[in-house]
């Protein structure tokens, strides 16, 4: 080994140890490599040391080019990194399905028993010219059973299908890297849609219905706001229709001029409603099928933990119940129904007439965690007939292990500030301490 190959050697293990430490190279682009060397074999029988180390490189630069336009699941959670748990779910997928007008691959997918994260990239093909619309839906089966499968939230939209192309100044920038978390869900007797966690192995397909317009195809430069007359602005998607022309709203979606196309002759209006959104656009002539395409995986079962159902503690002149607490590895969800104990008055309604100023600061320790959502309500949703209980919905984000979580009843006008600002049980006031109830999660 001369200098120069020790040079180029150094340079090579600092250009992997700075760019490819936390990467992996995919079967793919480790096949081709291997295939590259096998052929450089072939052809130059003695290839030196400086020779196989600047091909490294090479090689090395090109995995690192790959990775860089993979959008993986820790892309979209990069504060999981350090969740070991998270880590260990992740299911590399690498699905990837192609036309004449786009690329699409599924990347990677986690699911902690109630939400399956998932990310892909899509890529439009050149030349594509107006592209494609394309419409995702999710479903799921555990042990053969169908199971109810919500979107909850999305980068890019996956709720109403998005162009390819994208169309939608707003996320543009995004570059064709999507991500969606999708919810198991339920509907309780009372008629509430609930969680429904899942321990045991899920298998997913996700279904791509791809079409295509057949009519020329504008895009609305004025934004539906409150100075905008409604009947006016729902017109122009009729009349567009009427032209033979499709008529986008300014972020791209095809919704509000669909909802505007008339039902066909001899199918009842229920029927047309109930119509999956592309079948619609193709029925009305406006689009036509391009293909239907689906990626299936299964995800491993995982541990669930529900605890704390039915306990009761005392918050002054009112009771609160733990109707339902979940706890995995990346989400936590809970449910609390208030009793008023003593007054005239239920707790019902005195949240109607905004008497009850009441929320819930929650306290998790073993882990970084972060408020996700929350809500409260009566329970019938009535407030003119409110029901006497009312419930506090809310979940937490978990970046780790929880131990335990404290929920702190935080009272008065500026109980709602002090609910999300409270980060440590050192910053409760005494009445809040004596108030305050932990469940253990271990």
């Amino acid at each position: 080994m001369n200098k120069q190959d020790l040079e180029i050697g150094k340079q090579v293990r600092a250009a992997l140890d700075g760019g490819l430490s936390h990467m992996q190279m995919s079967p793919a682009l480790r096949r081709r490599v291997l295939e590259g060397a096998a052929q450089e074999g072939r052809e130059h029988r003695k290839l030196s040391l400086s020779a196989a180390l600047a091909l490294a490189l090479l090689l090395a630069m090109a995995a690192i080019g790959v990775a860089a336009t993979r959008f993986g699941i820790l892309d979209a959670n990069r504060r999981q990194k350090d969740n070991e748990a998270f880590i260990e779910h992740i299911l590399t997928v690498d699905e990837t399905y192609e036309n004449e007008y786009m690329i699409l691959t599924v990347n990677d997918a986690v699911f902690d028993g109630v939400t399956l994260m998932l990310t892909m990239d899509v890529q439009p093909k050149p030349g594509c010219t107006e592209g494609v619309y394309v419409y995702p839906s999710m479903t799921a089966v555990a042990d053969g059973k169908s199971l109810e499968v919500e979107i909850e939230a999305c980068r890019g939209d996956l709720m109403s299908g998005f162009w390819v192309p994208e169309r939608d100044e707003s996320v543009i920038w995004l570059d064709g890297t999507y991500g969606a978390d999708y919810v198991i869900t339920t509907e309780t007797e009372d008629g509430h849609i609930v969680y429904d966690p899942q321990t045991s192995d899920v298998t997913w397909t996700l279904t791509l219905d791809i079409v295509r317009p057949v009519y020329a195809v504008r895009q609305n430069a004025l934004p539906l706001t409150e100075d905008v007359d409604y009947e006016a602005y729902t017109q122009q998607f009729a009349e567009a229709y009427a032209k033979e022309e499709i008529l986008l709203t300014e972020c791209g979606s095809v919704v509000d001029y669909i909802y505007e196309v008339p039902y066909p002759k001899g199918m009842e209006r229920l029927d047309w409603q109930r119509l999956k959104l592309t079948d619609k656009l193709i029925t009305s002539g406006a689009f036509e099928r391009v293909d239907t395409a689906s990626v299936v995986f299964t995800t491993k079962g995982t541990q669930v933990a529900e605890l704390g159902e039915g306990q009761r503690y005392i918050l002054g002149d009112y009771e609160a119940t733990i109707e339902h607490l979940t706890v995995t590895f990346g989400r936590m969800d809970y449910e609390i129904h208030v009793r008023k104990v003593a007054g005239e008055k239920t707790a019902g309604e005195e949240y109607a007439t905004g008497e009850l100023d009441l929320e819930f600061a929650v306290l998790v320790d073993g882990c970084e965690a972060e408020r996700s959502y929350d809500s409260s309500h009566p329970l019938n949703d009535n407030e003119n007939n409110p029901d006497p209980v009312v419930y506090y919905r809310g979940g937490m984000t978990l970046m780790g292990e929880a131990k335990r979580v404290t929920f702190v009843p935080c009272y008065g006008v500026a109980g709602q500030r002090e609910a999300y600002a409270i980060k440590h049980p050192s910053e409760l006031t005494p009445e809040q301490k004596n108030m305050a109830f932990t469940i253990e999660l271990q």
